[in-house]
């Protein structure tokens, strides 16, 4: 975006991609969804939406042929509500030449143990109970939660 700066309004809010791995941008206070490569970062098309504060963008439809967005009404004044009396409401974008990739669905409630073992059974014990003289910078406290201690490892390294 910053490559259109003064060109384009709000913020990037929710995204998605398509099956050529475009990448489509709500602009949550920019009445539209941006469609980019990502690669390139080239800006491919501005897909107008007409409520200011577009919240979220998604492939839908028997061939995921269809760009649901969603869009919020909560922050306009009542004078912007009559500006964009369709703020708040969901909107079906076709004809867009694209597709979007099935949903991937994880079970990360269900399957805490199992995936605990699995992991363990994966990586040597040490890397999730490590003593203080293997590891220099990552040991465990005891007092915090497996899942806690994993979550700030793993930030430490991104």
């Amino acid at each position: 975006m910053r490559d259109y700066e003064g060109k384009l309004t709000g913020l990037p809010d929710g995204m998605t991609i398509d099956d050529e791995d475009n990448l489509y941008i709500a602009l949550y206070g920019g009445g539209a969804v941006l469609k980019v490569n990502p690669t390139t970062r080239k800006l491919l098309k501005v897909i107008p939406i007409p409520a200011r504060d577009v919240t979220s963008a998604m492939f839908g439809g028997p061939n995921l042929d269809i760009l649901f967005v969603t869009s919020s009404r909560v922050s306009l004044t009542a004078k912007e509500r009559l500006f964009y009396p369709a703020a708040g409401s969901l909107f079906a974008v076709k004809n867009l030449k694209a597709k979007g990739l099935p949903a991937f669905t994880a079970d990360i409630v269900d399957g805490v143990t199992k995936r605990l073992n699995l992991l363990e059974n994966l990586f040597a014990p040490d890397i999730f109970y490590p003593t203080p003289k293997e590891s220099k910078t990552v040991t465990r406290n005891s007092e915090i939660p497996f899942w806690q201690f994993l979550v700030d490892t793993l930030r430490s390294f991104f």
